[in-house]
């Protein structure tokens, strides 16, 4: 059984220390990632304002294209490398080291909020809390669009011999169980469903 009790600050320095590497050869990385365009239409249709928050924004590769749809771009992520890379590769767009655990904003900022495969790197104990403060800091009537990977079994567990990162947590979710995450967190689901040609399921939820 893999150990689910690691306090959040342990997780994330190992996610750090894989992160860090990632970084490094973003370029090469990413060259071949898609992007979630459906996805991205579905936040464009049904925002209720500009006013954006891109959580876990690694190296901004959504960035140019959220803007393009109108959006006013604020991304963060607490992995200093990953901003870098990010700044580099955006300029002029707005990126700062920050986790979603405990975000500099004060409440009811953003009109909506986008967290693309992030929260499949944090320990399930933990995601209740980073729900509660990515709720705080999202307007009423708001809306956060989430993409997960979507693998038909539920598990954590920490991740080792994985090339560039090769040791990270993963937690996997089963659709009933994260849109339970979300009802339980108090957001209201208003779509929902798997993504099954790219391996994806998204949820997009208000306040």
């Amino acid at each position: 059984m893999p150990d689910t009790t690691l306090p959040l600050q342990a997780v994330h320095e190992i996610t750090l220390r894989a992160l860090t590497r990632y970084a490094a050869d973003i370029e090469e990385m990413e060259r071949d990632v898609s992007i979630q365009e459906e996805d991205i239409d579905l936040l464009h249709l049904l925002a209720p304002g500009k006013k954006l928050l891109a959580v876990g924004s690694g190296s901004g590769r959504y960035a140019t294209r959220l803007v393009f749809t109108g959006m006013d771009y604020t991304g963060v992520d607490y992995s200093p490398a990953m901003v870098e890379q990010a700044r580099r590769l955006n300029p002029g767009f707005n990126f700062d080291v920050m986790s979603f655990h405990k975000l500099d904003f004060e409440d009811d900022t953003f009109d909506c909020i986008w967290a693309c495969h992030v929260f499949g790197f944090e320990p399930k104990a933990y995601l209740p809390a980073a729900l509660a403060e990515l709720r705080r800091v999202l307007k009423s009537g708001g809306i956060m669009v989430v993409v997960l990977p979507n693998r038909g079994e539920s598990y954590e567990d920490m991740n080792e011999g994985v090339p560039i990162l090769e040791t990270f947590w993963f937690s996997s979710w089963l659709f009933e169980e994260f849109y339970q995450a979300l009802e339980k967190a108090e957001f209201t689901v208003i779509h929902g469903g798997p993504r099954p040609y790219c391996g994806t399921m998204t949820f997009v939820v208000t306040k």
